[in-house]
């Protein structure tokens, strides 16, 4: 009988080379177990519960994107948020979205959190912006709510007694290649993680079958379809 694991990554392996198959959204699962390693080879330190999938980010016409991860690092008394955007196909990667990332870069962690607040007030998903800012406020105390009844909409504020933390956005752009080093490093000053970085530092530590069929994979996606 063919092993599950094998089953899942063979399904990936061809499903991806349709046209709508949005990969990211079933690999990002994948990524996020090694994410706080990964990200410790660059002098970055996290647990895996500092890192938020899909994190919402306010656009200028009020509504909302979505980073792939906002990683929370508190380091030196100084917390910097790290926004990162997982990309398994090089020609994905638009001057759009850069240059959006390119001013979030440029706010500081009061006004993305403020941002979140603000888009919580008006979404009919407030139940979930509410999980979200909840488990910021346990983990960090960034934020607190002036108002909390079971079942009714939060109200959230900064916490003034943790602003003066409260630090800068960097990005972090995961990629097959290097294809696009002038846009991400040379343009944007983007931090850029390769595939082959991911590869070696996982076949030099791990050797469960889980690890190699996703090694496999990102040896794939290197090519390209």
């Amino acid at each position: 009988m063919e092993d599950k694991i094998e089953k899942i990554f063979k399904l990936l392996s061809k499903w991806y080379k349709y046209p709508k198959y949005q990969l990211e959204r079933r690999l990002d699962i994948f990524f996020s177990i090694y994410l706080p390693e990964i990200l410790k080879e660059r002098g970055i330190y996290i647990d895996i519960d500092d890192i938020f999938p899909e994190f919402p980010l306010k656009k200028e016409n009020n509504q909302s994107t979505n980073a792939d991860y906002a990683i929370f690092e508190n380091k030196d008394d100084e917390v910097t948020l790290y926004l990162v955007e997982l990309k398994t196909e090089m020609n994905s990667i638009g001057i759009s979205q850069t240059d959006y990332y390119k001013k979030a870069q440029k706010k500081d962690l009061i006004d993305i959190l403020g941002e979140i607040i603000e888009i919580q007030k008006n979404s009919r998903q407030w139940k979930k912006y509410d999980k979200l800012l909840e488990n910021i406020e346990k983990r960090y105390n960034f934020i607190k709510s002036n108002f909390k009844v079971a079942g009714k909409k939060n109200k959230w504020v900064i916490n003034d007694n943790k602003s003066n933390i409260l630090g800068n956005i960097k990005i972090i752009y995961i990629v097959p290649n290097n294809e696009k080093d002038k846009l991400l490093k040379e343009e944007n000053n983007f931090q850029v993680i390769y595939f082959d970085d991911i590869i070696k530092l996982i076949e030099n530590k791990y050797k469960d079958k889980l690890s190699k069929e996703f090694c496999s994979l990102l040896k794939e996606l290197k090519k390209g379809v």
